[in-house]
């Protein structure tokens, strides 16, 4: 399957292009120790070692590549009508500099196909209607598990305006950030689309570990492992 990328950024290009191409979780080199055992982990939270494990309320677990230094709410950042988390790795003062984003029922499941059951066809003509009707700088159905797959892309720093309504572009408007995102679905059928806030500039390193953490998100009971935490704690306080 082709990868779509404007050709008149050079760097968007080279970055997206080689995330993209790359098969199931493309990592960078201090994550390959955590890959073999991600799948395990993120189901397991609790037993983890060298990266965090974040459980969130909304019943989904996933790993980081460290504590975040606060988590709100989405609906604090989107609007009363997003649910999900919003991890914050890095910030001043009120101005999030560093994030991952994680929004649940983040799509509609009637107009989203299936990415794992869709043929190549479809899925070039979907790909290009997403990055047109999105403004994306580029944009590819790419693995983050084998058995796994999920829209990645990149927005756009440019992007095209119809400023008087004739459905012709007469501008463009220059965004101060480019976001990765990716979206897709677990296996309990959870609509999940992750956002990488990385300020001023997108980071090679920041994009490799966000798509890692898109790797091991699963779907988990939150209720049931906040409760056996707890009645570990309990045990250890009466050795």
């Amino acid at each position: 399957m082709k990868n779509l990328w404007r050709k008149n950024t050079v760097k968007a290009f080279a970055m997206g292009l080689a995330l993209a191409a790359s098969v199931a979780m493309p990592l960078h080199a201090e994550a390959a120790e955590e890959q073999a055992n991600a799948e395990q982990s993120a189901e397991n939270p609790a037993n983890t070692q060298g990266v965090y494990s974040f459980v969130s309320d909304y019943d989904y677990g996933m790993l980081c590549p460290y504590k975040p230094v606060g988590v709100i709410s989405a609906s604090q950042l989107y609007g009363d009508d997003r649910k999900g988390d919003v991890l914050i790795f890095e910030n001043e003062e009120y101005n999030i500099k560093h994030a991952w984003v994680v929004l649940v029922d983040a799509f509609d499941d009637k107009a989203v196909p299936d990415f794992n059951q869709i043929n190549e066809k479809d899925a070039e003509t979907y790909l290009e209607k997403l990055m047109h009707s999105s403004g994306y700088e580029g944009i590819s159905l790419i693995n983050i598990t084998k058995d796994n797959r999920a829209v990645f892309g990149i927005t756009a720093k440019e992007v095209e305006i119809d400023t008087d309504g004739d459905g012709v572009m007469d501008t463009k408007a220059v965004a101060e950030t480019q976001e990765a995102v990716a979206f897709f679905r677990t296996s309990k059928g959870k609509r999940i689309a992750m956002h990488l806030i990385d300020n001023p500039v997108l980071r090679k390193e920041s994009v490799s570990a966000f798509q890692f953490g898109a790797s091991t998100l699963r779907d988990i009971d939150s209720q049931a492992l906040k409760k056996a935490a707890a009645e570990e704690v309990k045990q250890q306080e009466k050795k």
